[in-house]
This record gives structure tokens, sequence and C-alpha cells, in this order.
């Protein structure tokens, strides 16, 4: 059996919210993620890393775009 919980009612102990990640406690309030989790999201962003879900055509046409970019 599976609980489906939103990221506004996980709750750390004490009743603080939850990293939206790993559902430890946040060190910042209006942080999203705990230290740990936060600094591995931003190694991604800084790399340029992009977490998005796309459909095969969409993939197809990102490829075809930088193709032509590339000169390939």
């Amino acid at each position: 059996m599976t609980i489906v919980v939103s990221r506004e009612s996980k709750t750390a102990d004490g009743g603080a919210k939850g990293c939206s990640k790993c559902g430890k406690p946040r060190d910042r309030e209006n942080q999203r993620y705990c230290t740990a989790c936060h600094a591995g999201y931003m190694r991604d962003w800084r790399a340029g890393k992009v977490h998005v879900l796309l459909t095969p055509q969409e993939w197809e046409a990102i490829q075809a775009i930088r193709a032509r970019i590339n000169g390939a």
C-alpha cells in the first residue's frame, strides 16, 4: 500500500517541514531541500543538467536542432 503525501504536508520530527527530496529537516525555512540535497541540486544546476520528461518526438526535434547547430 502506498500513501501519497504532498510536499506541503511532509514534516520532519518536531513538526517542521522536511526536505522535498529525502524528508530530513531543512536548515532554512524557505529552502526546499536539506543541506545535502540542496548541494547536489546546485551541483547539477551549475553543470547545466536538466531533468525534464520528453516525448520521443520532442527528443528527436532537440537532436535535429543540435545536429544543425553543430553542422552534422
